[in-house]
C-alpha cells in the first residue's frame, strides 16, 4: 500500500480518483511525499523500539531464563553525592553502575553456569549516595540472595565495594522457610 502511493506521488500523476477529480501541484506532491517518508520513518524506529522490548523482557525478565530477583537498596559508603548521578548519561553515572555490576559479577564467580543481571534503577541522596538495583539470577536458589545479605550485613562489603544495606526484598519465586527474615530486610 505504501509502495502504491510513493509510486503515485513520484509519478507525473497530477488527479487522484474521487467525487471532484483535483489536480495535485508538484509542491502539494512533494509535501504528501515527505509526510510519508516520517510516517515510514517513525514506523521503522516505533517497529525496532517494539523489538528491543520483547528482546530486553525475553533475556532479562523472562522467568524461564531469570527466575529469581532481589532488590538491593544500599549506601555507598566511599562516594559523596553529584547531581549528576541523576543522569544515566554521565561519566560518573556509568562508572558507578559499572562498579556495581562488576562486584555482584565477582561476589557470584564461583558458582558455575550462574548468570546474573544487573539493572541499577536509581541513585538518590541521603547524606551520601544511595544505590537502588536489582540483581536477576538464571536459577531459583535462594541461598545466593542469603549470601549477598550475610556478606553485606557482617562485612559491609558486596565483593571489593563497602555497601551499608539498607534494605534487601526478593521479588520473585518462591522463597524457602530459611529465608523468612531475608524477604524485607530494613534498616531505614
Amino acid at each position: 500500500m505504501v509502495l502504491v502511493i510513493m509510486s503515485f506521488l513520484i509519478k507525473e500523476v497530477t488527479v487522484l480518483p474521487g467525487p471532484t477529480w483535483k489536480p495535485y501541484s508538484l509542491e502539494r506532491r512533494v509535501s504528501m511525499l515527505v509526510m510519508l517518508k516520517s510516517y515510514i520513518k517513525a514506523t521503522e524506529i516505533v517497529n525496532k523500539a517494539v523489538r528491543l522490548i520483547r528482546l530486553e523482557r525475553t533475556v532479562l525478565h523472562d522467568n524461564a531464563f531469570f527466575p529469581l530477583s532481589v532488590r538491593v537498596v544500599a549506601r555507598i559508603e566511599n562516594q559523596t553525592w553529584h547531581e549528576d548521578l541523576t543522569s544515566p548519561e554521565t561519566e560518573r553515572y556509568t562508572l558507578i553502575t559499572n562498579d556495581i555490576k562488576s562486584n555482584v559479577t565477582s561476589f557470584y564467580s564461583n558458582y558455575p553456569g550462574l548468570q546474573v543481571s544487573v539493572v541499577v534503577d536509581q541513585y538518590r541522596r541521603n547524606g551520601s549516595v544511595i544505590a537502588e538495583f536489582t540483581i536477576m539470577y538464571n536459577a531459583s536458589n535462594f541461598s545466593l540472595i542469603e549470601q549477598l545479605n550475610q556478606s553485606m550485613t557482617s562485612i559491609g562489603h558486596l565483593h571489593n565495594m563497602p555497601l551499608e544495606l539498607k534494605q534487601l526484598t526478593p521479588e520473585n519465586g518462591k522463597p524457602d522457610l530459611r529465608l523468612r527474615a531475608v524477604p524485607h530486610f530494613s534498616q531505614e
